[in-house]
């Protein structure tokens, strides 16, 4: 009996830790697009893809498998959000809106943001 409750707590606990990374990944992957989108006024999307122009230099975001990856001028993509199911992207007067599902493992976490142009 003991064993059973055991592995039910270790259970939890790593559902835990996969939650609170995927939000932790989530979180960081929009504060980081956030940054680089604070110089553009528009920006281009297509299925489970968008770029847009800071500076002259274009970003270019994709989903690519369970990541979503990052082009900046054509100069080869990186991951930049782990764990990613789906990707979709929206757009709202002003920005877009984001919105992610996560899994890792058996567990799955949703996030979503709304990210405002530079004016």
């Amino acid at each position: 009996m003991s064993l059973q409750i055991s592995l039910h707590i270790q259970e939890r606990l790593e559902k835990g830790k996969s939650a609170q990374l995927m939000q932790m990944e989530a979180s960081s992957f929009f504060h980081y697009l956030e940054r680089e989108m604070s110089c553009t006024d528009k920006v281009y999307i297509s299925k489970k893809r968008m770029f847009f122009y800071c500076d002259q230099v274009r970003y270019d975001y994709k989903l690519n498998g369970n990541y979503i990856v990052r082009e900046v001028d054509s100069k080869g993509w990186i991951e930049v959000c782990l764990y990613v199911k789906e990707f979709d992207i929206s757009p709202t007067p002003g920005g877009i809106k984001i919105k992610l599902i996560m899994q890792r493992g058996t567990t799955k976490w949703q996030a979503q943001t709304i990210l405002a142009y530079s004016l």
